[in-house]
């Protein structure tokens, strides 16, 4: 990871050829470092953490059972959890006015998408 605070925050859906619930979590970790420009990884920065701190990780959070945030990793395997946080999401960025967070809600709503229509995990490395 860089010490510049780029892209050291990572939202990633595994692609098809692995099965999360087969492998070991330094294996997600590993490949999402590793493949930073493929279409299943979102690069945050620790501002755009923060931004999302506010509501976002709240929603995700309170659905997940969970402390996602700043330098607090997690994933979501529940397809059930991972849909009720995607229509929650859909809901709360109508409300959004800021053009960074409507950006990074827009690839969050994907990717729990992608993980929802693939049976995979949505990881979460903080």
């Amino acid at each position: 990871m860089s010490n510049n605070n780029d892209w050291d925050y990572l939202v990633s859906v595994l692609p098809d050829n692995f099965n999360d619930k087969k492998i070991e979590y330094s294996e997600a970790v590993n490949w999402s470092h590793s493949n930073l420009s493929h279409k299943n990884v979102l690069k945050l920065t620790l501002e755009d953490v923060y931004l999302l701190d506010k509501k976002v990780l709240d929603i995700i959070n309170t659905e997940n059972n969970s402390m996602i945030g700043p330098f607090e990793d997690d994933w979501i395997h529940s397809r059930e959890v991972q849909q009720n946080i995607l229509n929650k999401l859909r809901i709360y960025i109508s409300s959004c006015q800021i053009d960074r967070e409507i950006l990074i809600l827009n690839e969050m709503i994907r990717l729990f998408e992608v993980a929802i229509k693939s049976n995979h995990f949505i990881y979460f490395l903080f």
